[in-house]
Formats: C-alpha cells, sequence, structure tokens
C-alpha cells in the first residue's frame, strides 16, 4: 500500500514522512535525510547538514488545528496538521503519492491527512494510506 516516505529529495537525500514535535510554545519538525547518523567530519554537501536538524515551523498557540496548513522548509514543500486522536502534529511532503495533489488543500478526518483529489487518507505516524475510497 502506497506511503508518504521517500516522496522525493534531493541527490541521495530523499526526504520521508516527518514527525513533528511539540516544544514550548512552538511547533518544530524534524527534517532528516535517510541516513540514521552524521559524522561532523563527513564532506557531503551542505543541504544534508541543513537537513539534518529540528525547525521550528510555527506557533501551536496561533496554528489552527482544525485544517491543514502548507509550509515550505529548506525549499521542501511540506503539509503540517494536527491529529486530535492522538493528540500530536504531524508533516508530510505536500503531495500525495497518487497524482501529486497538494494535500494542503485536503482535509483532517480522524487524525489522518486526507487528499482534496480522489480522498486517500494517510496515516501521521508512519505514512501508511489507510483509505483508498
Amino acid at each position: 500500500s502506497p506511503t508518504l516516505s521517500a516522496a522525493h529529495g534531493r541527490d541521495h537525500h530523499a526526504l520521508a514522512l516527518q514527525r513533528i514535535v511539540r516544544r514550548s510554545a512552538a511547533v518544530a519538525i524534524g527534517v532528516g535525510t535517510d541516513d540514521t547518523t552524521t559524522d561532523a567530519t563527513d564532506t557531503t554537501d551542505a543541504t544534508s547538514v541543513w537537513s539534518d536538524n529540528w525547525w521550528p515551523v510555527a506557533f501551536s498557540g496561533t496554528t489552527d488545528k482544525d485544517r491543514p496548513h502548507k509550509i515550505e522548509l529548506l525549499g521542501v514543500d511540506l503539509v503540517v496538521w494536527y491529529d486530535d486522536v492522538a493528540g500530536n502534529w504531524h508533516s508530510a511532503s505536500d503531495r500525495c503519492p497518487h497524482r501529486l495533489a497538494p494535500l494542503s488543500e485536503g482535509r483532517i478526518e480522524g487524525g489522518q491527512i486526507e487528499c482534496p483529489y480522489h480522498g486517500w487518507r494517510f496515516d501521521g505516524c508512519d505514512g501508511r494510506c489507510t483509505t483508498i475510497p
């Protein structure tokens, strides 16, 4: 079944499903590559250095929890939404893997992001497609 992981990337630095955490009054996103470790002596390009960090993307107190939000981070379009079932913020590439429709134009159903084009639904924890109407 389709997932949102590795939706697109730069060279070998494909972005996987992102996890949002709440830190104090800001929503922060962990943007990482497929690599699990970073060597300080590694001479890879600057993109990997910048992408392996946590970045604040919105203020949780002023971000509407009832709709998805389009966020651009490091030149990558992401969708951020609140999962009212789990009580967490989630993020993913702002493209449905089916027809590349922007998920930020969709809606939140049962804590999952729903594509506006055909209604495919994705879980925020693992990116798994849970519904294909």
